[in-house]
């Protein structure tokens, strides 16, 4: 999967800070027993209460830090494709900024796990979940149905997509 695509979601967040801290946070509750991601959340807050972190990026680093396996879980376990299921995580992301560090932090996770963890077919699936996410956080509609297709097409050229990009994800949504 071309890393390309990371370093240009990377270039769009505006405030690196809470990815960065999320990044050194993210598995600090695996020390123990229980869910890593609750314990975890917890010593991110404690940390960034100590190093005088403000308050918002507290906030995104908890979000990040909390949540940092669920796009992992959605892209993996649940029928995406499905509208629902888009604007439910839609939902839990809340904000286009949090949904890339979001993405960028799964993709992490998953490769520093070991060689051969991370996969193209990992690569697709959250690509497909972080876009159609993105959409629908940034036009409030979501790709699919052919009365929807010219405002996509629209939508995905206001977001900044270059041609093949918009083209592939346009040929993906019609299958879809």
């Amino acid at each position: 999967y071309p890393e390309k695509e990371f370093v240009d979601v990377l270039k769009g967040i505006p405030d690196r800070l809470p990815l960065r801290l999320a990044l050194l946070f993210h598995d600090i509750g695996k020390d123990g027993e229980g869910r890593h991601d609750v314990r975890g959340t917890e010593a991110a807050l404690r940390i960034c209460e100590r190093l005088g972190v403000d308050e918002t990026t507290t906030e995104t680093v908890e979000f990040l830090v909390y949540l940092h396996l669920i796009m992992f879980k959605y892209s993996e376990r649940t029928d995406f494709t499905d509208d629902r299921v888009v604007e439910s995580f839609a939902r839990l992301v809340e904000r286009p900024d949090q949904l890339a560090m979001l993405y960028l932090l799964t993709y992490i996770d998953i490769v520093s796990v070991g060689p051969g963890t991370w996969t193209a077919w990992k690569g697709v699936q959250l690509a497909d979940l972080y876009h159609r996410t993105r959409i629908l956080l940034e036009t409030g509609a979501l790709p699919g149905g052919a009365a929807r297709q010219g405002k996509l097409e629209e939508a995905l050229g206001a977001v900044g997509f270059d041609e093949s990009k918009r083209t592939r994800i346009l040929d993906h949504c019609r299958l879809v």
